[in-house]
């Protein structure tokens, strides 16, 4: 089962690492991005096809921040619809190179 939330993480017990989570806010899904960002040791050392960014949140986003899809066995079909539905939009404003 993939679940997922909308819990504030500065709420989190730096400590412990502990976050305040119950089964009351979990909810299914049956996909999810997941986000991670990568240290500046693990990435290439190719320029950014898009040139520099203008400001941190988009050098953050663009050049850091990594998107892995989760995916349950049932969510397989709504998935591919919605990817395939992002693709389109995204060729329709000129973003080729996705």
């Amino acid at each position: 089962m993939i679940a997922a939330c909308t819990i504030d993480l500065s709420a989190t017990d730096l400590a412990t690492g502990n976050a305040d989570v119950s089964e009351d806010e979990l909810e299914p899904a049956d996909w999810l991005h997941y986000q991670y960002y990568q240290s500046p040791g693990l990435l290439n050392s190719l320029e950014s096809a898009s040139g520099p960014a203008a400001d941190f949140a988009t050098a953050l986003q663009a050049e850091y921040a990594r998107t892995v899809a989760v995916v349950s066995p049932s969510g397989i079909d709504d998935f591919l619809g919605k990817t395939s539905k992002m693709l389109e939009n995204r060729r329709a404003f000129g973003w080729d190179d996705f």
